[in-house]
């Protein structure tokens, strides 16, 4: 097994940081680059057109922490950096690969991870791509949401990237919501991230992982449809509505309340009487 992309955060200064990544690779160059969620500035360790890790910085709301991202075969060895040099980083992503190359790995893992849906109760979160006419672009399989703490990605890698037909790729990937869970991550080896949550524990033991310990890594909360609304509603009327508080309902919330209620019932009326009108 190993660590197929890490994302981690951490107090350290840029510089040091950046010119850790570099020393360790030969005809590396620093190529700056746009900063992503909420970090204003961005620097990418290169060797010619390869990208070997991303480090991202600045920003009102970073408080002074630091962004470092690596994936594919650049990740364990971001990892392994970290790990040596800033052992209480944070991780706040980390994908775990396994390869197979065997003619019934597809087969025996769609069954198992079925299986592990229904079990789990999970049928909502299990997806199926059939890769195109005959599998040919690779069959992907997932379960879990991108929204969730744990989310288990199977693909056939050999049709998609090209190679063995019957290369087959395990990916678990894991996004904790607690401080708790990132700190674990940061120390924790490829096979115990399987203990992420109970259904990626039976997952590991299919696999052949030994003596895995359970780890709460949190939950994500996701937004409803409702939520969305209700905070678009706050952001574009809020100064609107806290005027009305103030000057129309003498500070009173329940007045505050009955007025906009009556008011809206008041419009969805007059509205459905135009409309009966114009049939």
């Amino acid at each position: 097994m190993k660590i197929d992309w890490i994302s981690a955060s951490l107090l350290a200064p840029v510089n040091d940081l950046v010119t850790m990544f570099a020393s360790g690779l030969d005809l590396s160059e620093k190529v700056a680059c746009r900063g992503i969620n909420g970090f204003h500035h961005g620097v990418q360790v290169c060797r010619g057109e390869t990208v070997f890790v991303s480090v991202y910085y600045g920003g009102n709301h970073t408080q002074g922490w630091v962004h470092v991202i690596g994936s594919g075969d650049r990740a364990q060895w971001v990892s392994d950096l970290l790990r040596q040099n800033y052992p209480t980083h944070r991780v706040t992503r980390m994908d775990i690969a396994e390869d197979y190359d065997d003619p019934i790995a597809w087969g025996q893992f769609e069954r198992f991870v079925e299986r592990l849906a229904r079990k789990h109760h999970m049928g909502g979160s299990f997806r199926r791509f059939d890769g195109g006419l005959d599998h040919q672009n690779g069959r992907t399989i997932y379960l879990g949401s991108r929204h969730s703490t744990v989310q288990l990605r199977i693909y056939e890698k050999g049709k998609k990237d090209g190679g063995s037909p019957n290369w087959v790729r395990v990916e678990l990937v894991v996004k904790p919501s607690k401080v708790e869970g990132k700190e674990w991550l940061a120390s924790a080896m490829p096979a115990q991230v399987f203990g992420a949550s109970r259904w990626a524990s039976e997952l590991g033991e299919f696999m052949g992982v030994q003596e895995l310990h359970r780890v709460n890594v949190g939950t994500v909360y996701v937004k409803t449809d409702l939520d969305k609304r209700t905070l678009a509603l706050v952001r574009q009327y809020g100064p609107t509505i806290l005027e009305l508080l103030k000057t129309d309902c003498d500070g009173s919330p329940q007045v505050l309340g009955e007025k906009l209620v009556g008011a809206i019932i008041q419009e969805q009326e007059l509205r459905e009487r135009i409309r009966s009108m114009a049939r």
